[in-house]
């Protein structure tokens, strides 16, 4: 059952979605671990998902390693959010698009992926959050991901 979209519940899930988005670029690992302490996270390049915040910080340190001071940045655009809320149940699905660029502002024509998120989230405590993310990856421009030096998976 679909919710309208003033409510608040869809705009709980959307700030969550666009938390992501700002925690990634900032380089803020503990943040974005944050957000999963009642999930985890998976994508096409590596399907069986880290669960819990440790696990998932763990998986963003090696996806956003640098080789330098702290964690890569990169920028996200996260668009086309389609939340699904099932009252009854306390869940609620979202899908979107992303497309990801280097950190670089100065680089604005090199897109290094764009896909769907496929998040689930369920109540905790009247609270939202997710209990799932699914990075699908659409399109990888490997030449610009191997000279940022993400690492996949």
């Amino acid at each position: 059952m679909s919710e309208s979209p003033s409510s608040p519940d869809v705009a709980q899930i959307e700030r969550l979605v666009h938390a992501y988005t700002q925690h990634v670029a900032a380089g803020d690992l503990e943040s974005v671990a944050d957000l999963f302490v009642h999930g985890g996270v998976s994508g096409d390049a590596h399907p069986e998902p880290a669960m819990g915040r440790a696990a998932v910080r763990e998986l963003y340190a090696a996806t956003l390693a640098s080789g330098g001071e702290g964690p890569r940045r990169l920028r996200v655009v996260t668009t086309d959010l389609e939340i699904d809320i099932d009252s009854a149940a306390s869940t609620a699905t979202c899908a979107s698009r992303f497309v990801v660029y280097p950190s670089d502002p100065n680089v604005t024509d090199t897109v290094l992926f764009e896909g769907r998120y496929l998040d689930q989230f369920a109540l905790f405590d009247g609270k939202w959050a997710f209990t799932r993310r699914h990075v699908a990856l659409d399109v990888t421009n490997h030449d610009a991901v191997q000279r940022e030096g993400v690492q996949l998976g």
